[in-house]
């Protein structure tokens, strides 16, 4: 019968491989919850953006693993490889959504959600200066959800800004 013995720097190793493993195990979880929302086919509410957001800052979808078109095992190493093998969307536009939510918020970007509000109209509020921007994230429109009457706002500043 052999004595094992385990040196610091192997006790110090096998931790440092768990601590990797159980990050790997989050990000991929977390992954997972992303891929059961869009298999129910909803869009992307403000919660799913808020777990992507979390991944992309924290990277920790790098050395996640997917096979490709040929059977390969291949090691992710970029967000644009996540969203399109992993995430199965649109690295542009999830970004984009992304961006929506963070400069108008979480109430707005729900609400255009709601309106089905389209990304030129997103893009020409995100282009306004802030007030006017104000002035249609806070308008009754919005409340009501009066998408005709929002798109409006946004094309009626839009002109008054081309005019200045």
């Amino acid at each position: 019968m052999t004595d094992t013995h385990i040196t610091p720097e192997q006790e110090k190793a096998l931790i440092e491989g768990k601590d990797i493993l159980a990050s790997k195990q989050d990000a991929l979880l977390q992954l997972g919850q992303i891929q059961a929302f869009n298999f129910i086919g909803k869009l992307v509410t403000v919660t799913e953006l808020k777990v992507v957001q979390q991944i992309k800052e924290s990277k920790s979808y790098k050395g996640l693993t997917y096979h490709d078109d040929q059977g390969k095992l291949v090691t992710v190493t970029t967000w644009e490889e996540c969203c399109k093998h992993i995430l199965k969307t649109d690295r542009q536009n999830l970004d984009r959504r992304l961006v929506n939510l963070q400069q108008f918020g979480e109430e707005f970007f729900e609400a255009a959600q709601n309106m089905k509000l389209g990304y030129n109209d997103l893009r020409v509020l995100r282009q306004l200066p802030e007030d006017d921007q104000a002035l249609v994230i806070e308008s009754e429109a919005v409340e009501t959800g009066d998408k005709d009457a929002v798109k409006q706002l946004i094309d009626d500043l839009k002109a008054k800004h081309k005019k200045e």
